[in-house]
C-alpha cells in the first residue's frame, strides 16, 4: 500500500471535521460520509489490540469530530429510542458478542465485531434517525446521492474506456481481482469501491433517486441543468456499468414506483420487499428454486451469467452445511462459516458472495432474521403509512425512492455482499420518518427545488 493511502485514511477525519466549521451540518455530514466512501482506499490498517482502521472508521471519526466541533453530539443522544430501533440494536450489539461467546472466540472478538458493526451499520443508521427524518432533509439526502452519482459518472466512463485503474494509480494496488472487471466485451468500473457490482448498485440507486425527484417535480434543476438531463446521464452510465443485476433492479424498481404512483397502490412496492424473505426461506428449505433461477438466467442473460449464478448457489450449499452446525448464533470470528471441512487450503474454501449466507453463517438464524428485519421492516411500514396521493408528489417521492432503494439493496444482497453504509443511512432515515409519521401530522409539502 502506497503512502498516499495512509495519508488519505488519516487526513480524511481532519478534513471531514473541519468541513463542519464552514458548511451547514447536514451538508458537511453528507460530504464527509459520501465523499469518504467514494474516494478513500479500500484498505485497512491493523493496530495491535485495536480494531482495523479503514475507510468506515475514518468517516465515523470525521463526522463525530465535526459534530463535536459544532456542539451537535448531544443531538445523537436526544433521539428517543423506539421499538423499531430494536432490530438494529440486536444486529450491532447483541449478535457479534453472542456469536463470539457461543463459539468460544472470546469477548475481545465480540467487542471487535461490535465496533465493526457500529461504524458500518449503527452510526449511519443513527445519523439518519437524528438528522434526515424530516421531509425537507429527506429531499436533501436524495439529492446528495444524485450529486454523488454524477461525480462518479466521468470516473466510471474513464475506467470503461481505459480499464479500472484509478485505485491502482492513486493508491498503488487493485482493490479486487482485475479479471472480474471484464464483462460483455468491455470493462466494469470499480473506481474507489470494493467491486464493480458495488459501483453499479451505487449508480443504479443514484439513477432511481434522480428519476423520482425529476418525475415528481421535487427537483427541477440541479447544478443549473434541467433534472431530466441528469436522469438520462445517470441511466446511461448505469447501463454501461455492465451489471445485469443492478440494471434489472433499476428497471423493476422504477416500474414498481411508476405503477404505484398511477394506481395509488403500494402493493407493487411491498411485493418487492417480500422477495428476499421468500428467497431465503426457499434456500433454507432446500427447494428447487435455485435450479429454476439458473435456467431462467441462461435464457434471459446468457450462459455466462447463468454459470456465475450457479457458482454462487453451489458455494452457498457448501456453506449452509457448516452454518447449520451453529444454527442459533452462528460462527462469527476467524471465518468459521467458510471452513466447511478442517484443513482446507484458502483457495479450496467456498466463496461467500451473498449477504444472506454471511448473516446466517456468522450469526445464525437469529442473525439472518434480524438482518432481513433491519433492511425490510422500516420501508414496508412506511409504505403502508404513506398517504397514497403523495407517492408522486414532491413531498412523498423522495421518501418513496429512499424506501425503495433500501428494498432493492436487500434484493441485491441475496446474491452479493457489497455493503455500502449509504444504505444504512437511508434505513435510519426511513425509520425516523415512520416514527414521526405515527406521532404527528406530516409537514406541508416543500416547493420544487433548484440546486
Amino acid at each position: 500500500m502506497q503512502q498516499l493511502a495512509y495519508i488519505a485514511l488519516f487526513a480524511w477525519p481532519v478534513l471531514g471535521a473541519a468541513s463542519f466549521l464552514w458548511l451547514p451540518v447536514r451538508v458537511a455530514m453528507l460530504s464527509t460520509f459520501l465523499g469518504g466512501w467514494m474516494f478513500l482506499p479500500m484498505a485497512g490498517i491493523d493496530f495491535q489490540g485495536a480494531p482495523t482502521y479503514n475507510k468506515t472508521a475514518a468517516i465515523a471519526v470525521g463526522i463525530l469530530g465535526g459534530l463535536a466541533l459544532r456542539g451537535e453530539l448531544g443531538r445523537l443522544l436526544d433521539v428517543r429510542p423506539h421499538w423499531l430501533d430494536l432490530p438494529m440494536a440486536v444486529w450491532v450489539v447483541l449478535l457479534p458478542m453472542a456469536s463470539a461467546i457461543s463459539v468460544g472466540t472470546g469477548i475481545y472478538d465480540g467487542a471487535s465485531g461490535i465496533f465493526d458493526h457500529l461504524v458500518l451499520w449503527g452510526l449511519p443508521y443513527w445519523l439518519g434517525r437524528a438528522y434526515f427524518s424530516e421531509p425537507g432533509n429527506v429531499r436533501l439526502l436524495a439529492t446528495a446521492i444524485v450529486i454523488a452519482g454524477l461525480i462518479y459518472v466521468p470516473l466510471c466512463l474513464y475506467e470503461m474506456r481505459f480499464s479500472p485503474q484509478l485505485h491502482n494509480i492513486f493508491y498503488g494496488f487493485h482493490q479486487h481481482d482485475f479479471r472480474q472487471t471484464l464483462r460483455f466485451g468491455g470493462y466494469r468500473p470499480m473506481v474507489f469501491m470494493t467491486h464493480g457490482l458495488m459501483v453499479a448498485m451505487f449508480m443504479a440507486t443514484a439513477s432511481l433517486m434522480a428519476l423520482g425527484l425529476w418525475h415528481s417535480g421535487a427537483v427541477r434543476r440541479l447544478l443549473g441543468v434541467p433534472m431530466g438531463v441528469w436522469v438520462v446521464v445517470l441511466l446511461l452510465t448505469t447501463l454501461l456499468a455492465r451489471s445485469t443485476g443492478a440494471v434489472g433492479l433499476l428497471v423493476i424498481g422504477g416500474a414498481a414506483l411508476l405503477v404505484s404512483e398511477r394506481t395509488r397502490l403500494v402493493a407493487p412496492l411491498i411485493a418487492l420487499a417480500l422477495i428476499p424473505p421468500i428467497y431465503v426461506f426457499s434456500r433454507l428449505g432446500q427447494t428447487q428454486l435455485p435450479q429454476h433461477m439458473v435456467a431462467a438466467a441462461e435464457v434471459i442473460a446468457g450462459p455466462d451469467r447463468a454459470d456465475s449464478l450457479n457458482f454462487r448457489i453451489e458455494n452457498e450449499e457448501a456453506l449452509m452445511g457448516r452454518a447449520y452446525e451453529a444454527p442459533i448464533f452462528g460462527w462469527r470470528g476467524w471465518n468459521y462459516a467458510r471452513q466447511v471441512r478442517p484443513g482446507l487450503e484458502p483457495h479450496e474454501m467456498p466463496v461467500a458472495e451473498s449477504m444472506w449466507i454471511l448473516a446466517f453463517g456468522h450469526f445464525g438464524l437469529v442473525g439472518l432474521a434480524t438482518y432481513l428485519t433491519v433492511m425490510l421492516l422500516p420501508p414496508v411500514l412506511l409504505f403502508r403509512r404513506l398517504p397514497r396521493p403523495v407517492l408522486g408528489h414532491p413531498l412523498g417521492a423522495p421518501v418513496a425512492c429512499l424506501s425503495l432503494g433500501a428494498i432493492l439493496f436487500a434484493i441485491d444482497s441475496m446474491f452479493n455482499a457489497m455493503l455500502n453504509p449509504m444504505f444504512m443511512l437511508m434505513v435510519g432515515t426511513i425509520t425516523g420518518l415512520y416514527i414521526q409519521a405515527t406521532q404527528r401530522r406530516p409537514a406541508p409539502a416543500p416547493q420544487p427545488l433548484a440546486v
